[in-house]
């Protein structure tokens, strides 16, 4: 699938600011689990109102 997509000007994410290590905090969670996954694609489908098979689909590894 092609998908022509757009492009919006935007702030710097938070990502870009530098944090010293004492202040940063390890999250544990396993954020990659498969009902983790599932949620947040039922969360995105919902979001972007679209079919949750058709996410599926176009978020994918298959060819």
């Amino acid at each position: 699938m092609n998908f022509e997509l757009g492009q919006v000007e935007t702030n710097l994410t938070s990502a870009t600011k530098e944090t010293p290590w004492s202040q940063i905090e390890f999250d544990e969670n396993d954020w990659d689990s498969a009902a983790g996954i599932e949620h947040l694609n039922r969360l995105d489908a919902e979001y972007n109102k679209l079919e949750l098979e058709f996410l599926r689909r176009i978020t994918s590894n298959d060819e």
